[in-house]
C-alpha cells in the first residue's frame, strides 16, 4: 500500500471516505507495529550458524547489512 502507484490504494483514494481510511490505516499499524514472540536465545544461536552461509549470500544480493539477524 506505500506503492503510489498501487490500484488498491488508488480506488480506496478515490471511493472511501478520509474517515474510514484513517481508520483502517490506524488498524494495519497497530497490527504490523505489535511486537511479535521472542526467540529462545539458544534457538537463535542455532539458526544463526545454521543459516551463516545463506546471510552472507543474501547481504551480497541485496547490498543490505544484515547483522541484526546474527545477534
Amino acid at each position: 500500500m506505500v506503492d503510489r502507484e498501487n490500484p488498491v490504494r488508488l480506488f480506496a483514494q478515490r471511493t472511501l471516505p478520509l474517515w474510514v481510511r484513517d481508520a483502517v490505516t490506524g488498524s494495519m499499524e497497530a497490527i504490523n507495529l505489535t511486537k511479535g514472540p521472542t526467540l529462545d536465545p539458544s534457538i537463535r544461536r542455532s539458526f544463526a550458524g545454521t543459516y551463516h552461509d545463506d546471510l552472507e549470500l543474501v547481504e551480497k544480493m541485496t547490498g543490505r547489512n544484515l547483522d541484526a539477524w546474527r545477534t
